[in-house]
């Protein structure tokens, strides 16, 4: 008879679940995120702020991608975007290894 091994997603989900508990209490506890002791020990660790700037950069070129899609598609999509633009650069895309071109009016299309 054959065994089925460690059920390594198990103990995967119940972390996973274990943290946003923890997490979440957290949160409750203190009021807010900011004056969360997660907040402090992810903000002295340099996750906290690297992931913000993650975040700002994919958020800012995910709207250039919208905007430069938005003349082909006409007036059919509306989307309301909520983003702190801040100055990112998103001027050197790759798609699939190769260097993609851009759209006229769009980051891409920029010169370096």
């Amino acid at each position: 008879m054959k065994g089925r091994g460690f059920p390594w997603s198990r103990l995967l989900l119940v972390l996973l679940v274990f943290a946003a508990g923890f997490l979440l209490h957290d949160v409750r506890t203190h009021g807010s995120f900011q004056a969360s002791s997660s907040a402090r020990l992810l903000r002295s660790s340099g996750v906290l702020p690297a992931s913000q700037q993650a975040w700002q950069k994919v958020s800012h070129c995910c709207l250039e991608g919208y905007r430069s899609v938005a003349p082909a598609l006409g007036g059919s999509v509306r989307v309301w975007v909520g983003v702190k633009h801040k100055a990112i650069s998103c001027r050197e895309p790759f798609l699939l290894g190769k260097r993609s071109p851009g759209l006229p009016g769009s980051a891409f299309s920029s010169a370096l």
